[in-house]
């Protein structure tokens, strides 16, 4: 007997755009509105050219877009790095494992995530870091405002920059010939589809593609396993 689940979360997906500067990871992003968004211009190939601040308690954090921090001083690797007193760092979010979401903020922008940070005993879990990276055409690179510690172990960082600035929009597919890809969210068991014009599924940060069937509608692009 099959099985048919229905989510009505449809992602309408053609990736077009190619990123502008090579990154470890991944630094493309497409909203839900189909605005193209590309940070690559804020990777750092070295620490001397990375974000950083220093909080009110004397903490300093190294911040890399799309590629793990070059501090060396955080092992493994983390995309924030957190410095203090006595030599302590600790891994703030591991870039490996980066996710993209849009922005919370009512204008342009990107929020990226690195989860999976140095273990805290606060939380029962790794350290997280949350970039709320904010559209400001009038910053060239990019600007930290604030950052806040909140819950424990969960940091987050208020970033303006011009680079988080759309660079264009994707149209949606037209009715006729468009592909229905399934996702499994990873981690989380859910499921999500994305209806693309393009024959190949695209590779989306976060999921794992399971399959795919050709829909004429992308209405009826819903997961049937």
């Amino acid at each position: 007997m099959k099985l048919y689940f229905f989510l009505f979360v449809i992602i309408n997906i053609c990736f077009c755009y190619e990123q502008k500067y090579p990154t470890p990871e991944p630094c493309t992003f497409v909203d839900s509105n189909f605005n193209i968004y590309d940070l690559s211009p804020l990777y750092a190939n070295y620490e001397s050219e990375e974000l950083t601040i220093t909080d009110n308690y004397g903490m300093t954090y190294n911040i890399n877009i799309c590629g793990n921090s070059n501090n060396n001083n955080c092992s493994p690797e983390n995309g924030v790095c957190q410095g203090g007193d006595y030599n302590s760092y600790y891994g703030c979010g591991n870039a490996d494992d980066q996710e993209f979401q849009s922005s919370i903020s009512n204008g342009e922008g990107v929020q990226l995530i690195y989860p999976n940070g140095q273990f805290c005993y606060g939380i029962q879990h790794g350290r997280v870091s949350t970039l709320n990276l904010i559209c400001d055409e009038t910053v060239e690179g990019a600007v930290i405002d604030s950052v806040l510690e909140n819950p424990i172990c969960n940091y987050n960082f208020n970033i303006r920059s011009s680079s988080a600035c759309s660079v264009g929009s994707e149209q949606p597919p037209v009715d006729g010939n468009n592909n229905c890809c399934a996702y499994e969210v990873n981690s989380t068991g859910d499921y999500k589809t994305a209806c693309t014009s393009a024959s190949s599924c695209p590779q989306l940060n976060g999921l794992t593609n399971i399959g795919d069937f050709p829909v004429n509608d992308c209405s009826d692009c819903k997961i049937r396993l």
